[in-house]
């Protein structure tokens, strides 16, 4: 009797995270959140809505519940506010970030949010401020003794140190995605993305090029909320249109010692994203951070690592989170999908003619 007792309340518990209401950020329609949506659905999640920015989001399509908000991130406070009214009016209690955009504000006025009974799913301030800079990403890593590629703000600079070779990267300081990336393969070539970047105003950061397309990694580390490192799993990549195009599983290895390590010394608590390459030594330079869930999360989610569920269970539901048996080896292709939305439709249907 007292082992069929234990399964009816496994069972009931079980329900009661499947009816769990949870609000996905759609971030003006970034791939990451149709992710989330994919991971959320596979762990069985039934009360999924979305906010968006737009009334032209793909995301609109894709969740029962649609919220347009005039208020974004930028609004600082009163974005937060708005949330506040829109989660208890509906009841929702879990809030999932698209985008580090959308994550960093959440973090900043977390406390604000749990007193409202509502859980942000996101990292801790620090770690997400140290990530949605790439200079204090840089900075902040060397200072803890983290290898990264030798970086420079100034183009002189650049040039004038023994050390700088071509081809060399040019990226934003901050940015989403893989936008604005450029590799210059001469002084020229530099000089001319440089200005670029000032003629529209945007902050660069330049950067040694290390190893070559097939020595790049995008880790997932996850962290529980006191900062217990619990699992990691390495992918092998391949970008395809400035993402993760191709993924391949890998064994567990020195990167995924490396990669928790760096998640302990940073202090994260919840999902990271690590981006490294394998220097000419076989070792393993970080030169990006993404305090939030990745865009590879549902490429995890099928290898057995949904890393969204994981979260909820310890965020929301208090309980611990257990190591995953990974699929090791297994490859994974990001592919393009059209949804079609008929004349005077208010709901689109994924094609599928594979």
């Amino acid at each position: 009797m007292v082992g069929k007792k234990k399964y009816q309340e496994s069972m009931i518990m079980n329900e009661t995270k499947k009816q769990i209401s949870i609000l996905v950020l759609g971030a003006q329609g970034c791939s990451v959140a149709e992710g989330m949506l994919k991971c959320l659905r596979s762990a069985g999640f039934e009360n999924i809505s979305i906010l968006e920015h737009s009334n032209d989001a793909l995301h609109l399509f894709r969740a029962d519940k649609v919220y347009i908000s005039e208020k974004n991130p930028d609004d600082g406070e009163a974005y937060i506010d708005y949330l506040i009214s829109l989660c208890v009016d509906t009841n929702i209690k879990i809030l999932l970030p698209g985008s580090t955009w959308e994550a960093k504000v959440l973090s900043e006025f977390s406390s604000k949010l749990k007193n409202a009974q509502i859980i942000p799913l996101v990292n801790n301030l620090d770690v997400i401020s140290l990530g949605d800079d790439k200079w204090n990403t840089y900075e902040q890593l060397t200072k803890l003794k983290i290898d990264t590629p030798q970086s420079f703000l100034d183009i002189e600079e650049a040039l004038l140190d023994k050390q700088t070779k071509f081809p060399i990267v040019i990226k934003p300081r901050q940015g989403r995605g893989s936008q604005n990336i450029f590799i210059a393969n001469s002084k020229e070539e530099l000089q001319n993305i440089c200005s670029y970047f000032d003629l529209k105003k945007i902050k660069y950061l330049i950067q040694e090029f290390v190893g070559n397309r097939d020595s790049e990694y995008t880790v997932g580390v996850i962290s529980d909320k006191d900062g217990n490192v619990i699992q990691s799993i390495v992918m092998r990549r391949l970008l395809m249109g400035g993402a993760t195009g191709y993924a391949e599983v890998c064994e567990r290895n020195f990167i995924n010692d490396f990669c928790e390590n760096v998640a302990i010394k940073i202090g994260s608590t919840g999902p990271i994203n690590i981006q490294l390459r394998l220097d000419q030594n076989n070792n393993p330079l970080v030169f990006e951070i993404n305090p939030r869930f990745s865009g590879s999360a549902p490429m995890r989610m099928l290898a057995g690592f949904n890393e969204p569920k994981l979260i909820i269970d310890n965020f929301y539901f208090d309980e611990p989170i257990v190591s995953q048996k990974i699929a090791y080896g297994n490859r994974y292709y990001r592919a393009f999908q059209e949804v079609e939305i008929v004349e005077n439709s208010s709901s689109g249907t994924i094609t599928n003619f594979m």
